[in-house]
């Protein structure tokens, strides 16, 4: 039985062109997602991006040690102890340091000088070891650096050593090098760079190149240096491309020394003369005069003004003396000299006489006439040195002098037109016996 079916035509056309939309927006929004998906991905895998976050460089270093196998063993650490705490100068050893860098398909070109090589300088702390490091000079004392790239003495490596100054390795604390050659995309690179330290550690002290911690009994010198190279890589417009750094090496080197500090022994000579003449004297027909005149030194020549390790010398000089009432005392610019006290002088000398390895000291003293009616007199006069040493702030003892002779035989005589009648005694100690001597000769003086 057949019925009859009625169709709403207005509602199948409106639910007919709701889904006909639906499907249309469904397509344009999937196309969208796609495109976006394949954008990204794109953007990920951009090559350009993966050429400045890596270039697969790879960089390495290692130690040889002249002591360990001839220097044939690679090292990660030198550990160069002295048990010994005396003085001495250290047997040499070549220490060098191999840089290792590699490369397998270079991502990039890289100009000359856009790929540089930095490592830490052991010359550096030439102090800490003793070295003498120097431009010009061929001392074979000398501790050296010799780098395997292109410099000042040296082509054909592929490498070039940027010196930034011509006063000598010990005032670089990085050694830096740069490509020399181009390097190609593409291409595989690998070699090494070797930096060679022949270090002679000298004792302190020695030929005045290594100076002396002054006055310390010892020193201990400490070094623990890291030892590491970074390779950086840079584009054509200098901007950094790769930064990479390698292994760790630990150089340590430590030594004890001992300074046997001495304090040089200082002892005087006196001696007596008689003066040429009474002009500048102050009243000096009231007087009998003498020159006095003092030496002081360490029985080695030495004075101040040369320090010569483990010697410790003196700055200052006083020489203490002391004369009878009435008598006046004048420097050689005849001035008039006070006591510090009573009759006690002391007579203080800073300065050195360059004329001859001393200090030295005169004075002009003038002996009342009215103490002395007989001439025929003994005088003797005695003298005490003391030192200030350039370590300390302190006087100390150190000698003492006596000269005598007979007042008579140091006047102006008369009889001598012109010329001066003298009678000089000096008394000479021997530094290694402690023993004195004297000399007695008579002369005649023009003037």
């Amino acid at each position: 039985m057949l019925k009859n079916i009625k169709v709403n035509y207005k509602k199948l056309i409106i639910v007919t062109s709701v889904l006909f939309l639906a499907l249309l927006s469904f397509f344009f929004i999937g196309q969208k997602t796609i495109t976006l998906y394949q954008h990204l991905k794109t953007d990920l895998n951009d090559p350009n991006d993966e050429e400045e976050q890596t270039d697969n460089w790879e960089i390495s270093t290692v130690f040889y040690d002249s002591t360990v196998n001839n220097g044939n063993t690679p090292l990660a650490e030198i550990n160069w102890v002295e048990e010994s705490n005396e003085n001495v100068g250290l047997t040499p050893r070549t220490i060098t340091v191999q840089i290792n860098y590699k490369n397998t398909s270079v991502s990039n070109n890289y100009d000359v000088g856009k790929v540089s090589i930095e490592i830490p300088n052991i010359l550096y702390h030439y102090k800490e070891m003793n070295l003498y490091i120097s431009t010009n000079s061929t001392s074979s004392e000398l501790s050296t650096l010799t780098v395997g790239a292109n410099d000042a003495n040296h082509t054909g490596y592929d490498w070039s050593f940027y010196k930034p100054n011509t006063s000598g390795y010990s005032t670089i604390d990085k050694l830096l090098f740069t490509n020399a050659v181009p390097i190609e995309k593409n291409s595989n690179v690998e070699g090494s760079i070797q930096v060679r330290y022949y270090i002679k550690p000298l004792k302190e002290g020695s030929m005045s190149l290594v100076p002396v911690e002054k006055y310390l009994d010892s020193c201990t010198h400490d070094l623990t240096e890291n030892v590491k190279a970074t390779l950086i890589a840079y584009s054509s417009t200098n901007e950094e491309l790769y930064n990479v750094e390698g292994n760790d090496l630990t150089f340590h080197f430590y030594k004890e020394y001992t300074h046997p500090w001495t304090r040089a022994d200082y002892n005087i000579e006196k001696t007596v003369s008689a003066i040429k003449g009474l002009d500048n004297l102050p009243n000096a027909n009231n007087y009998y005069w003498v020159k006095y005149d003092f030496s002081v030194d360490d029985g080695l020549g030495y004075v101040s003004g040369y320090n010569s390790y483990p010697r410790i010398i003196a700055n200052e000089v006083v020489i203490k003396d002391s004369f009878p009432d009435g008598t006046v005392v004048l420097n050689t610019n005849y001035t008039i000299l006070n006591a510090v006290s009573d009759n006690n002088y002391e007579f203080k000398i800073t300065s050195v006489n360059t004329n001859s390895p001393r200090y030295r000291y005169s004075i002009y003293v003038g002996y009342l006439k009215t103490n002395y009616q007989d001439t025929n007199t003994q005088i003797t006069n005695n003298c005490d040195l003391y030192v200030k040493y350039i370590d300390s702030t302190e006087y100390v003892y150190k000698d003492s002098n006596s000269v005598s002779f007979m007042l008579n035989d140091y006047l102006l005589n008369t009889s001598h037109t012109n010329s001066v009648y003298k009678r000089m005694y000096s008394r000479v100690r021997n530094v290694n016996t402690k023993t004195d001597y004297g000399i007695t000769y008579t002369y005649y003086s023009n003037y």
